[in-house]
């Protein structure tokens, strides 16, 4: 039986020749032989022949012979019938491989000390650096285009942005003494917020739409046909044409069904909506109309706020709390800047929406229309002005039987002094008397100062033993972020014909801030006003004004000419 253990040293001598072309005929068969029955040769024969090709380069060694090889010398001895054969074959392709190999090698093939793998090692690295510059290049041509077009579309959005963003959407029609936390240099509005600080404006939408807005307002006309309101009031005339107009607040979205509606947003994002005419549908804003909306309609309102949602009727603004047309440009009550008492006194908002000559009932608080002069005696009795969101109440001030209710709250005043409880007319919206003893003669128009304070001027009149309380936090809530800081006015007797210069009379003013005297003035007939101008803090809730006579003359027909609460913003925004 044929040796086919073979030691190591053996197989790589034979191998050694095989790989020099010196190996013979039998030392072939033998090493033929012992490769294909033992797996350890084969191991060693794979391992010197792939040394042999890393020494002598990768890929161009004339004598690489691998595995394959015993493959093929498996299937030659299959394919032939001779030895003879198979080793021709075999020599033939030995001797051409061993001829390229030398061919292409210039030194010892035993050498160790050869430089051929760090010669290869550096040119793969320079190929391969080549390769990865290209790819680098080409990457870098393809990122500055790809950056190129970023940046033309980038362009082309902004573009197309700034365009739909400066778009006008409105036309400012007319202002009354508009004031803008930042000007406004055009009448062709575009999108964008908006404070106006001071006065109305009155602004018509490309679709339709018309809105005044009463400052203190913060907005933003967001298209042609909506707009968000933030804080503030803003009331709105839709013809059919400019159906579906809206309003967003934080609270609602306030969407129009061909009808006139206003709208108030107070410092707690709680709105109140009233229809005037037609119908309108509420709805919670960024509902993405997936609720119906709540309809109300004509005379109907509704309140909206985050943490109760819709209330129908809830809403506690009323519609002459609005201001649907710009008030007259002599109208001493500017929004954001001046509130006119006696605006307030005739159920206006103190801009000019109250009703000239009206009062109050002094015994129900309720509107009184005055047409003629009464001669009342009076008793001490408080009564609420409830239908009136800024007036307390009024009363008979006389301290005979000690001290006098003075607010709805019941805070009392213990140094009112005696009087006689006679009074003439009622506190009323306008400046003008008729003698009691001779009715047909006409009104007198009062005259203070040598001013006349006829129609479309701001007086209020008080004749003596009268007393009325105004609620300082009504005012403030309809007046968001605004501080009221005065009260000022003109007091006095009115001066009348010359024949009645000879008349004696004699009256004080008392001006209270919650039950406590502030200011004491006193004057007679004849005699020039007296200003007054008391300063207002943010605690403070109830002014109130009382008129007493002193010499228990009946001839007592004072007047308070311009009475206004001055406002201020105590910042540059709100």
């Amino acid at each position: 039986m044929a040796n086919h253990n073979l030691p190591s040293r053996t197989i790589a001598h034979l191998l050694h020749k095989l790989i020099s072309g010196e190996i013979t005929p039998d030392e072939f068969a033998q090493l033929e032989r012992v490769l294909m029955v033992n797996q350890k040769a084969r191991q060693l024969y794979r391992e010197i022949m792939t040394l042999h090709v890393d020494l002598y380069g990768r890929g161009r060694v004339a004598v690489t012979i691998r595995r394959d090889l015993v493959e093929s010398l498996k299937e030659d001895s299959e394919r032939y019938n001779t030895r003879r054969e198979k080793l021709q074959r075999i020599e033939a392709y030995a001797q051409q491989q061993l001829e390229g190999f030398l061919n292409e090698q210039k030194e010892d093939e035993r050498s160790e000390t050869i430089s051929v793998p760090r010669y290869d090692l550096l040119e793969g690295l320079w190929l391969c650096g080549e390769r990865l510059s290209n790819l680098v290049s080409r990457a870098s041509r393809v990122v500055v285009r790809a950056a190129a077009v970023l940046i033309l579309m980038m362009a082309l959005v902004g573009i197309l942005g700034y365009l739909w963003s400066h778009r006008v959407v409105a036309t400012l029609v007319a202002t009354r003494h508009a004031q803008w936390e930042q000007d406004i240099d055009s009448h062709k509005l575009r999108p964008g917020w908006r404070t106006l600080k001071e006065g109305c404006v009155q602004v018509l939408f490309k679709d339709g739409a018309e809105v005044v807005i009463q400052a203190p307002c913060r907005f933003n006309l967001s298209s042609e046909n909506k707009m968000i309101c933030t804080l503030g009031a803003v009331t709105a005339q839709v013809t059919p044409a400019a159906r579906g107009f809206s309003i967003e607040t934080p609270s609602t979205l306030v969407t129009d069904y061909g009808t006139a509606f206003g709208i108030f947003v107070d410092q707690e994002e709680s709105a109140d909506v009233l229809v005037f005419d037609g119908e309108v549908g509420v709805e919670p804003p960024m509902s993405g109309r997936t609720v119906n909306p709540t309809l109300i309609k004509k005379g109907q309102n509704l309140r909206g706020s985050k943490s109760q949602g819709m209330q129908k009727g809830r809403a506690k603004r009323e519609e002459r709390q609005y201001i649907r047309s710009l008030p007259e440009p002599n109208e001493i009550g500017i929004p954001g800047r001046r509130l006119n008492l006696a605006d307030i006194v005739g159920g206006g908002n103190g801009f000019g929406t109250g009703t000239v000559d009206q009062g109050f009932h002094m015994w129900t608080g309720e509107p009184l229309q005055v047409e003629g002069m009464f001669w009342w005696r009076g008793r001490q009795r408080y009564a609420q002005a409830k239908s009136n969101p800024y007036v307390d109440g009024v009363f008979v001030p006389d301290g005979e039987h000690g001290p006098i209710v003075v607010s709805s709250t019941g805070l009392t005043w213990d140094q009112c002094p005696d009087t006689t409880g006679v009074f003439y007319g009622v506190p009323f919206n306008g400046a003008w008397f008729l003698r009691p003893e001779n009715p047909g003669a006409g009104r007198y128009t009062y005259q203070l100062n040598g001013r006349t304070y006829g129609p479309g001027t701001a007086a209020l009149s008080m004749h003596s033993n009268l007393g009325i309380t105004f609620d300082l936090d009504a005012v403030r809530h309809d007046q968001p972020g605004v501080e009221l800081k005065r009260f000022t006015t003109l007091w006095g007797f009115s001066s009348f014909r010359p024949e009645d210069q000879d008349r004696k009379a004699e009256a004080m003013l008392s001006v209270l801030l919650d039950g406590a005297v502030c200011e004491q003035s006193r004057t007679a007939f004849g005699q020039e006003g007296v200003r007054i101008n008391i300063d207002l803090s943010p605690d403070q809730r109830f002014l109130t004004l009382i008129v007493t006579d002193v010499d228990g003359q009946e001839w007592d027909w004072t007047f308070l000419a311009e009475p206004v609460i001055e406002m201020e913003h105590p910042t540059s925004d709100f």
